[in-house]
């Protein structure tokens, strides 16, 4: 099967979520026997070369891009806000030279499906139709307007909230607009399945949650390098993320630090604005920036923590955390599309008290940690291995094409 893949930012280096689920899902169908075209965008914002793009990947799957310059311009924004109905965020991955490429491509060889990594890419659907027989697929990281209509219900300024409630709508629309174009709809979480499902109940639809490769399930045998240690690594250029560590910062950590006066909470990520810098660096709280080796960084330091208050879709950082037998304590909306069982695999905790009580209780019990990290990693192993979740997608699109 040939499949082409359409991501909107380089899926290299994998550090951030979305890069995570297009690089393993790419690599994933390429092990399962697909031939595989990843064309992407190369932005300012996440640029890399291609040249530097590991070997491994490059003999395994057909890697292109065309640069884009998508950053936020505020005259641009200030425009779209009053004479467009198409969301800012959206219309800044329109680009023609990409279109072009994308018909290049299509016209050098013939793809039986075509999938899009993320609602931003279905501009490009009309080019996809009138250059191609293939079926789109629209992968669905996120459920995109949940995420800002969540965000607005955070965001105290008057003025901010209700632009992103504006934005809320105009992503909705633009959602609903996708589904009816697109031949299946493959969403990360099951719940973000339900959500998209109602806007066109008919469309085929595959849950296919962010996998990896196997050789990352790693049960941890030894103790954190530093005990009574909390951490987070994750995007600091993500709103949402930015949003909860300051929650977690100012709303939790003092009880921690009360209960445990020599605790650290250690945070790591690229991309953080000096705004939100100001925000998190308190007593105890070790601002890393981006570290080089985020596996090394887990296994170094104690419970993983994911104090979301917005946001959508899976949480991969959760996912890596489990198949590195990690304790991790995350808010119910951190750990969506992630069916952990509470108490057992994962802890669930929504109020500041939970939070730091839950954080408390681990850092004070190391075999505690232990066995609940053990048993994430077993879940992880059984639910996030990227070969079976990529087979039993080829298995979907398969059905799709003979059907």
């Amino acid at each position: 099967m040939r499949i082409l893949l359409i991501a909107n930012k380089i899926p290299y280096p994998p550090k951030d979520g979305g890069s995570i689920a297009t690089l393993n899902m790419a690599m994933g169908l390429s092990e399962q026997g697909a031939k595989v075209t990843l064309l992407a965008m190369n932005t300012s914002k996440h640029f890399f070369s291609p040249k530097q793009i590991p070997q491994e990947i490059a003999h395994s799957i057909n890697l292109q891009s065309v640069f884009v310059n998508t950053r936020i311009l505020p005259v641009k924004l200030l425009i779209n806000l009053i004479i467009s109905k198409k969301p800012y965020n959206a219309v800044r991955f329109i680009n023609k030279i990409f279109k072009k490429k994308i018909e290049v491509i299509l016209s050098q060889d013939r793809y039986d499906i075509v999938q899009l990594e993320g609602l931003y890419l279905t501009p490009y659907i009309k080019t996809i139709r009138k250059n191609s027989n293939a079926k789109i697929a629209l992968r669905a990281h996120n459920v995109e307007h949940e995420i800002w209509q969540r965000l607005s219900l955070q965001t105290k300024n008057p003025f901010k909230r209700v632009y992103i409630q504006i934005l809320a709508r105009r992503v909705k629309t633009m959602e609903i607009e996708a589904v009816a174009q697109v031949d299946m709809i493959v969403p990360i979480t099951e719940k973000d399945g339900i959500c998209l499902k109602q806007f066109s109940s008919n469309l085929p639809l595959h849950i296919a949650p962010t996998g990896l490769c196997e050789q990352r399930f790693i049960q941890q045998n030894q103790s954190p390098k530093y005990p009574y240690t909390l951490f987070h690594i994750g995007g600091l250029d993500w709103t949402p993320n930015q949003e909860g560590l300051i929650w977690f910062v100012n709303e939790c950590w003092p009880a921690i630090l009360r209960k445990i006066p020599e605790a650290k909470f250690h945070i790591a990520g690229r991309n953080a604005p000096n705004s939100f810098l100001t925000h998190i660096i308190k007593e105890g709280v070790i601002y890393e920036g981006e570290v080089e080796n985020a596996m090394e960084f887990m296994q170094d330091y104690g419970i993983l923590v994911i104090p979301l208050l917005s946001g959508s879709g899976m949480r991969i950082k959760i996912v890596e955390g489990m198949a590195f037998g990690k304790a991790i304590v995350s808010t119910k909306i951190g750990a969506e599309g992630i069916n952990a069982i509470d108490g057992k695999q994962i802890f669930i905790a929504d109020t500041p008290e939970k939070m730091a009580e839950q954080c408390i209780s681990l850092l004070k019990n190391p075999k505690l940690a232990k066995e609940v990290g053990k048993q994430a990693n077993i879940y992880a192993k059984e639910h996030f291995n990227i070969n079976i979740i990529s087979h039993n997608l080829l298995d979907f699109y398969q059905g799709i094409i003979l059907s």
